[in-house]
């Protein structure tokens, strides 16, 4: 992949998180969080479209991590599915985290429950609520092998950011 588009993707990485942050901290709202992501989206669309997706062969590690975070945070569900697919034709077990919290974002936008617990929503005051999670029981069985750890591990880790931001 070429220096302009590897760093056009480290450039949008920060954009992305600077979006979330500027969101989490009440400095733009919802609508404006989602046109950022929707755009962010377009623009790894468009990338996939001349280049292929950037995976860690081919960019640097931020790039290929800004191009996953900004189809995950982007409210296109079929651009997910098509990064999706890319994941699931390389076999690669050492994306498998990356594809788990793709596959649960997805079905999280269809309404189904999720398989590996990674998505959730914090409230108004801090709270944190995951979505519905497919057969809770077998949770842990289904994480583990995709290198997530427990949901435990997982939960706490979660409130733990989620107070530190609070204090921040």
């Amino acid at each position: 992949m070429d220096t302009a588009t590897v760093e056009k993707l480290e450039q949008l990485f920060d954009q992305d998180q600077r979006a979330i942050r500027d969101f989490r901290s009440g400095i733009i709202s919802s609508d404006e969080l989602k046109r950022l992501q929707l755009e962010g989206g377009k623009t790894i669309r468009d990338l996939i479209e001349s280049h292929g997706f950037p995976f860690p062969e081919n960019a640097t590690e931020k790039a290929y991590k800004a191009a996953f975070l900004t189809v995950l945070h982007s409210p296109d569900a079929n651009l997910m599915k098509k990064v999706l697919l890319a994941y699931e034709s390389r076999g690669d077990s050492a994306l498998r985290k990356d594809q788990a919290y793709l596959t649960d974002k997805i079905l999280v936008f269809e309404g189904k429950p999720q398989l590996y617990g990674t998505q959730y929503k914090t409230g108004t005051e801090g709270s944190v609520t995951f979505f519905d999670t497919e057969e809770p029981d077998e949770l842990d069985a289904r994480r583990i092998p995709m290198g997530l750890g427990t949901h435990a591990e997982y939960r706490d880790f979660i409130l733990d950011n989620q107070r530190e931001q609070e204090t921040a």
